[in-house]
């Protein structure tokens, strides 16, 4: 039988080393302006797209409003 737990000891042993290292407190604020650049970077534009596609959407449904 698999064990699941010896199988993933490993991953468990690289995230608790990653841990001490992401935690430090001179990374700290470098760590958070990564994250709030990469949600910049990804957020605003899909959040941009997806209310371009809603109005374009909300268009079609008025055009077709218009027309029946």
């Amino acid at each position: 039988m698999i064990n699941l737990f010896e199988m993933l000891q490993p991953a468990t042993n690289v995230l608790l080393e990653l841990q001490t290292l992401i935690a430090s407190p001179e990374l700290l604020p470098w760590i958070g302006s990564a994250v709030v650049m990469l949600l910049a970077t990804v957020l605003v534009p899909v959040i941009r797209w997806r209310r371009q596609a809603a109005a374009m959407e909300w268009r079609r449904t008025l055009a077709a409003r218009a027309r029946a």
